[in-house]
């Protein structure tokens, strides 16, 4: 609210519109020959956040099998006037959407209503000359009205206890989110952006322990999401990419694959005050993949945990001091 303005000299940057008007589907940031003015500050007109959330559930101990257990639950969180940050690349995206009605990759720019107030707003906080040179970017903070998501979790939970075997216990957990419902004005209609992001989310994992010995198995997956280019035009052979609505356009309705990984870890203790653990993250070395819309090498998929890491192994050893 009261943060102080601040003025920035910007030159190395990416400008989508120029972009989106060019063709260029990389856009990446590089020096101008010209600079212009970002002005950043505080916004003494924020509403405060409230939010309100509920949840029905049940969990079920099934009879006559003992350590069964199953759970279900449905929930739904909603958020008004949540505050979010408007940094210079959100400016600048929302600004060449709201002209040209495309985002840099050719598919429809749909994050906010074209002519609505927002657009209206994020057109006017780029200024720029007759030739399209940015003079001026003003970010900071605004009130996104209204915004919730719902969803189902289920799960199965399964314990054995043996004599000779150890204890073992098997964890299962599944989410959907249904609905990803979001408006940045009371004026905006509600948009929901459940497609735009990871739609699922299913964990799993083994443990057996006995005597001094902990093992674990536990895999992770994430549902697929659309790709970057979903809902444009699919690039011809000769290296072209048609707009909406030309003869040429086959629509791209790809969706990038799920995200799938395993870690395990193996204990150790060797009495009341140490143990030892040998963890391997990423079991099977993968890596995030790039679509062929993404635009640029980093541009892997991370809103479903896609990364570079690979597999990674480390040694812990934990000492209780009393």
């Amino acid at each position: 609210i009261y943060l102080q303005n601040s003025v920035s000299t910007v030159g190395d940057y990416a400008d989508p519109l120029q972009c989106i008007r060019t063709g260029d589907r990389t856009c990446g940031d590089f020096q101008h020959s010209t600079y212009f003015n970002q002005y950043s500050g505080g916004n003494p007109n924020l509403l405060p956040e409230t939010g309100r959330d509920w949840t029905y559930g049940l969990v079920w101990d099934i009879p006559h099998v003992r350590g069964l257990s199953v759970q279900a639950d449905y929930w739904r969180i909603e958020l008004d006037n949540q505050i979010n940050w408007i940094d210079l690349p959100t400016a600048l995206t929302d600004e060449a959407g709201c002209i040209t009605g495309l985002q840099v990759s050719g598919a429809p720019y749909i994050a906010h209503p074209l002519g609505g107030a927002y657009c209206q707003e994020a057109i006017a906080n780029v200024v720029r000359d007759a030739e399209g040179n940015i003079l001026a970017v003003h970010t900071g903070p605004i009130n996104e009205n209204y915004a919730s998501r719902s969803g189902i979790d289920g799960g199965v939970n399964y314990n054995v206890q043996t004599e000779r075997r150890g204890a073992f216990n098997f964890q299962l957990h599944y989410t959907n989110y249904l609905t990803n419902f979001s408006r940045t004005l009371a004026s905006d209609p509600l948009i929901n952006n459940r497609a735009q992001n990871v739609m699922t989310r299913m964990t799993a994992s083994l443990n057996w322990l006995k005597g001094p010995w902990d093992v674990t198995l536990y895999g992770l997956r994430y549902g697929g999401v659309r790709d970057n280019n979903y809902g444009g035009c699919e690039t011809l052979p000769n290296g072209i990419q048609p707009q909406i609505g030309d003869p040429a356009c086959v629509l791209h309705l790809a969706h990038i694959k799920p995200w799938v990984i395993w870690s395990g870890a193996v204990g150790y203790r060797f009495d009341k005050r140490v143990k030892m653990t040998l963890n391997v993250n990423d079991i099977f070395n993968k890596i995030g993949t790039i679509s062929e819309y993404a635009g640029g090498f980093q541009f892997i998929s991370t809103n479903q945990g896609q990364n570079y890491s690979g597999r990674q192994v480390f040694l812990t050893i934990d000492y209780k001091i009393d």
